[in-house]
């Protein structure tokens, strides 16, 4: 393996990644209520030791987080990892379920970790 040899790649100057970080789908709909799932793909080619997603919900608010921590709920929600989660190794996948007040429709602005999804 020459992985430790040649120039190291450089970070920062264009995304490491081709395709969705995060994607997401809605899994409930009740009146004025539904549930969403977040999948977040490491797609980094590291350990991710620590991941928060924030998305803004036009039309809901998020009230609750399982699989994740909820750092802020509202409209603007920001859900983190688990402390007990440990890092995230490259390829592997988390799924965060959230409950939110509203209408169903999607997520926009989505960041990871201060970046873009």
């Amino acid at each position: 393996g020459n992985a430790s040899s040649g120039p190291a790649a450089s970070v920062g100057a264009r995304p490491l990644t081709r395709g969705r970080v995060v994607s997401y789908e809605t899994t409930q709909r009740e009146p004025g209520y539904f549930e969403g799932l977040l999948t977040l793909t490491n797609r980094t080619g590291k350990p991710l030791d620590g991941w928060q997603v924030s998305f803004t919900y036009p039309g809901a608010s998020v009230k609750s987080v399982w699989g994740g921590v909820l750092v802020r709920a509202g409209g603007t929600a920001t859900i983190r990892g688990t402390d007990a989660a440990g890092s995230l190794p490259p390829g592997a996948t988390v799924q965060v379920r959230f409950g939110a007040a509203g209408t169903p429709s999607a997520p926009v602005g989505c960041t990871l970790n201060g970046g873009p999804c």
